[in-house]
């Protein structure tokens, strides 16, 4: 059976393997539901999708199943890639995973200009207190402080 709202898709160039613990490497293809970023009730419009999947596309010779998402930050301009991956054994001990990646699509000045800054602050602390620290501490036990 196939759910209208669901589609087919085989594996292309651009669709990544994914790597699972039991079976190595399964193929990009598969079921694909597509939503709109803009639709916020997308998922709220089909409350039968997790029965159709139970019912009809869920069984004994399921090996894999896997949700994929991607959420969207705006305020912050970042992404995030969630992938939650399920693999059943022909005995069926199930292997939970995920992968959860975050991502920008664009290089932003102000991340370059905190990185910078992020930085300058670790080589200060460094410079400052951690080599003061330590040369009072030489001191202390009848060194000179700067010479080790």
């Amino acid at each position: 059976h196939q759910s209208p709202m669901l589609m087919w898709h085989a594996a292309t160039d651009a669709t990544a393997d994914l790597y699972g613990q039991m079976e190595h490497v399964y193929s990009g293809a598969g079921y694909v539901l597509e939503h709109s970023l803009a639709d916020g009730g997308a998922l709220g419009a089909d409350k039968n999708l997790l029965a159709w999947v139970r019912d009809h596309w869920v069984d004994t010779q399921t090996r894999m199943l896997v949700v994929e998402l991607t959420l969207a930050n705006y305020n912050l301009g970042g992404y995030i890639s969630a992938a939650f991956m399920i693999e059943i054994s022909p005995s069926g001990a199930v292997w939970p995973s995920m992968t959860v990646l975050p991502f920008q699509l664009e290089q932003s000045e102000a991340v370059d200009v905190l990185d910078w800054c992020r930085l300058v602050l670790i080589v200060l602390y460094i410079l400052m207190f951690r080599v003061w620290a330590n040369s009072k501490e030489l001191e202390s036990r009848g060194k000179s402080g700067l010479g080790y």
